[in-house]
């Protein structure tokens, strides 16, 4: 099982690293996070999913494959409507 903690602390480094525009170092904790949590929480996991969101950053995008998922992430999120969008 992921460790919820380390998850969230994950995401946040990631956050920390592309609003200091190192884009290179976001890009790659923020898949760490989304690929050591995929196999370990449910799909429609809120936590994975913004950590998805997150790693479909337009920039830091790297191939069209995220953009893509982005779009199934969005339909995961849409039905739970304000807890979905925080």
């Amino acid at each position: 099982m992921v460790d919820p903690a380390v998850h969230l602390l994950r995401v946040s480094v990631g956050d920390a690293y592309r609003n200091r525009g190192e884009l290179a170092a976001a890009r790659r904790v923020f898949k760490r996070a989304v690929d050591d949590a995929t196999p370990r929480l449910p799909a429609d996991n809120l936590s994975l999913l913004r950590a998805r969101v997150r790693a479909a950053d337009f920039n830091l995008i790297t191939s069209l494959d995220s953009v893509a998922d982005l779009g199934k992430i969005i339909e995961r999120l849409r039905p739970m409507g304000r807890e979905g969008a925080g």
